[in-house]
């Protein structure tokens, strides 16, 4: 409880120091807003295939997990250490102890470049991504084997 205050002018050296701080802490978060933040869409297309055989989706599944590691691993994101309840989330989707990965928004760091982006992860999805007006924005689709579609040049 305050029973009683004041209000009294800093002086001149602890404002200026404030204020220097203020603008500092200001060109380092402008690196990061939202109008500025690139945007990384993480999904695939719900296919019936996993309807007919769980063999195949779980595979689906675990294409799926492995191309979402691997993009965020390519930036410099272990989500495994820096995103410790969405990497087991999308652990119990690829098991099958959950039936459906409920769409996620994390906002990790580019280690290569510094800046954060968002990155939507929502593998199934139902609804078509189309293609960006943005340039910010990047899609990836996840359920693609990439490890089967491998270019290899004879030597």
């Amino acid at each position: 409880m305050v029973s009683r205050c004041a209000k009294l002018r800093l002086s001149k050296t602890v404002s200026s120091a404030i204020q220097e701080q203020n603008r500092k802490r200001n060109r380092r978060d402008s690196k990061g807003t939202p109008d500025d933040r690139e945007t990384l869409i993480l999904t695939s297309k719900l296919t019936n295939a996993g309807e007919k055989n769980a063999a195949t989706a779980h595979k689906f599944r675990e294409i799926c997990f492995r191309n979402i590691l691997n993009e965020l691993e390519s930036r410099g994101v272990v989500m495994k250490k820096h995103f410790p309840e969405v990497y087991s989330r999308l652990a119990a989707y690829v098991d099958g102890t959950s039936d459906r990965f409920i769409p996620m928004t994390i906002y990790p760091k580019d280690v290569t470049s510094g800046r954060s982006f968002v990155c939507v992860i929502m593998p199934d999805n139902d609804t078509e991504c189309g293609t960006a007006i943005d340039s910010k924005v990047t899609t990836v689709d996840v359920g693609v084997d990439r490890s089967k579609h491998q270019l290899s040049t004879p030597m």
